[in-house]
């Protein structure tokens, strides 16, 4: 996916096998409270979650274990 806006790679990304697919997945962790990206920081770490989206992956923002386990289990 190309793209020509400002990415930041995330903290947690790779691809995941589920079953005969292999799907990228990019995970960034945040401190309890956070809500939404707003720094360019936080906006380009959406960037690269949005493109991992757009190529079939999952991905999101998580303050803990629940939130990056609900992200994960979106692929089954």
């Amino acid at each position: 996916v190309k793209s020509r806006e400002t990415m930041r790679i995330t903290d947690f990304w790779g691809l995941l096998r589920r079953s005969a697919a292999v799907v990228p997945f990019a995970i960034e962790a945040k401190a309890p409270g956070f809500v939404r990206p707003r720094t360019e920081r936080e906006l380009a770490q959406q960037a690269f979650i949005n493109a991992i989206r757009v190529a079939g992956g999952v991905g999101g923002f998580v303050t803990d274990v629940v939130q990056t386990m609900t992200i994960i289990d979106a692929l089954r």
